[in-house]
């Protein structure tokens, strides 16, 4: 195919009775290995619906839409596959999460599409969403990150991280360390390994002037720095793991 050509597209379909005070609209995906089916694309929607594909060729066919889990506009939705992790932290079967702007997070099994976890935050909206094992990291629009433990379904540590809403989480491919991202302006690296204290070590932290960030990724060799992208703005800032403080 042309280099940069569309391969494949796929419009929402309206609901029978459509919300008046909500615009349909995609919100959050993720790629769910389902070993009997293949892989799989999740995509959430403002109305809290969620919408299953799989890949056919070069394209991708819808399946089922899964509804009535979510009453408010999906937020994130994140796998538990790691690959670099899988010997150390993969669940006997895959998972995926969702969470939503309701302080709703739910947990999922991959290969039957059923939930098998809920957590209520009451007063919280979720901005974002990663997983590592049966560990659920939710951050908020408090600016507080909620770790759920979907095996023993319970909050494990809640802390508050930022001094404004956590836009973007982002975890470390081999190390135990998530990167959280603020409107704040704020990047921090938290250290995983204290959960079972219920509580979460800083590592580092970062203010980058007038800049609110949304979005953030481990890059580079050995996945040391850190890549930024914020509003407005089509360049990425790079942290080099070096010059970040305490790592």
């Amino acid at each position: 195919h042309t280099e940069g050509s569309k391969l494949s597209s796929y419009t929402l379909p309206t609901p029978p009775t459509p919300a008046l005070d909500r615009q349909l609209y995609a919100r959050g995906f993720a790629i769910v290995n389902n070993k009997a089916e293949g892989g799989q694309l999740i995509v959430g929607s403002s109305l809290g619906t969620l919408h299953v594909f799989e890949a056919e060729g070069f394209r991708i066919v819808f399946l089922q839409a899964l509804e009535g889990h979510h009453q408010k506009a999906i937020a994130d939705i994140a796998s538990s596959h790691e690959p670099e992790l899988e010997e150390l932290t993969h669940p006997p079967e895959e998972l995926f999460a969702v969470v939503d702007e309701g302080g709703v997070a739910t947990v999922w099994q991959a290969a039957a599409l059923t939930p098998c976890g809920r957590f209520e935050i009451p007063g919280e909206c979720f901005t974002s969403v990663r997983m590592r094992g049966g560990l659920v990291l939710a951050g908020s629009l408090s600016g507080k990150i909620f770790v759920f433990d979907s095996q023993q379904q319970a909050l494990k540590c809640e802390i508050s991280a930022h001094a404004r809403g956590v836009t973007g989480l982002a975890l470390h491919p081999s190390q135990p360390w998530l990167c959280s991202v603020s409107e704040d302006t704020y990047v921090n690296i938290w250290n995983l390994e204290g959960l079972e204290a219920r509580e979460m070590e800083a590592l580092a932290s970062k203010s980058l002037s007038d800049r609110l960030l949304c979005g953030a990724a481990f890059i580079g060799d050995g996945a040391k720095d850190v890549g930024l992208v914020h509003y407005d703005s089509e360049s990425i800032s790079l942290l080099v793991g070096e010059r970040l403080p305490g790592m």
